[in-house]
């Protein structure tokens, strides 16, 4: 039917936009009249214009894609405050720190009481030096958990609770 050079001048366009515009259309102008060509051409400027068509509409739906993530991941930390899974990591820190000292003073004393034993029914010596050389590793353990600064795992997530997810920084579980 038209060729296009003709299609070209209907529409004042290059050649080489109409080579490129009939197969983003998806039209063979070899059995596409003329007026054919122009009414998908038409169409297709105005899908352009109300955004819905080439780059933009890419950028809409990769935003629109961002905006739907960021609302559900936000649901799902207001689902999880409401059902009390989360607790703010200001409240969480003291908590851990007490339990370290707790958990460090209480090993201390549970070797203190084995060594005691240990000399006082097999007379067998151990020195302090020996002691605090086993105990200095699982000391720094405790002493560092979480391995990461509080609510951070090194990747992006929480290190504490079941309902901590990528995202959910500042809030552990």
């Amino acid at each position: 039917m038209a060729t296009q050079r003709e299609i070209a001048e209907h529409l004042d366009l290059s050649e080489r936009r109409v080579r490129d515009l009939l197969a983003e259309l998806g039209v063979d102008h070899r059995e596409a009249s003329l007026d054919e060509v122009r009414v998908s051409y038409i169409r297709h400027l105005r899908e352009l214009a109300a955004g819905r068509g080439g780059d933009q509409q890419a950028s809409l739906t990769e935003a629109r894609t961002q905006q739907a993530l960021a609302d559900a991941n936000l649901k799902r930390l207001t689902y999880y405050r409401e059902l009390k899974l989360l607790v703010p990591v200001e409240e969480i820190e003291p908590r851990l720190a007490g339990w370290a000292a707790t958990a460090r003073s209480e090993v201390g004393f549970a070797v203190d009481k084995l060594v005691a034993g240990i000399r006082s029914q097999h007379g067998i010596e151990v020195s302090d030096q020996e002691i605090d050389d086993a105990l200095q590793p699982a000391y720094r353990a405790i002493g560092s958990y979480p391995p990461c600064a509080a609510g951070d795992d090194g990747e992006g997530g929480t290190t504490v609770g079941a309902a901590a997810t990528k995202g959910d920084q500042g809030m552990a579980g």
